[in-house]
């Protein structure tokens, strides 16, 4: 079942504790049971998270796993915010696809798809 996120509206001030840098990379936005994957666009990354674009017609669960195409590596990432189509996420673990794991071999599959 798909879960929707509660839409939340961010304040102005920015008070994390990770600056972000501002980025326009291409990214995959995949369902953690690979049964839908969408491309978005990394609109600014930290090493503890992202905003993402996405279509506005897309819908996301809470969690899912973000591949960024150019760097090789896939995120296990999860909503921390929406504000139209703009997505704060944030992830427990950074995967690299570079080298092959038999836990992430449809990460890697849809990775290479893509390069």
């Amino acid at each position: 079942m798909i879960e929707k996120p509660p839409i939340i509206q961010r304040n102005s001030t920015d008070a994390r504790a990770h600056q972000r840098a501002r980025t326009l990379l291409a990214g995959l936005v995949c369902y953690r049971d690979y049964s839908i994957s969408f491309d978005c666009t990394i609109r600014d990354l930290s090493e503890v998270g992202a905003r993402l674009r996405i279509a506005s017609s897309s819908a996301l669960p809470s969690q899912f796993y973000l591949i960024s195409i150019k760097a090789g590596l896939a995120y296990d990432a999860e909503i921390a915010w929406i504000q139209n189509r703009d997505i704060g996420v944030s992830w427990k673990e950074k995967i690299s696809l570079a080298a092959p794991d038999p836990r992430f071999h449809e990460l890697r599959r849809l990775w290479m798809a893509r390069r």
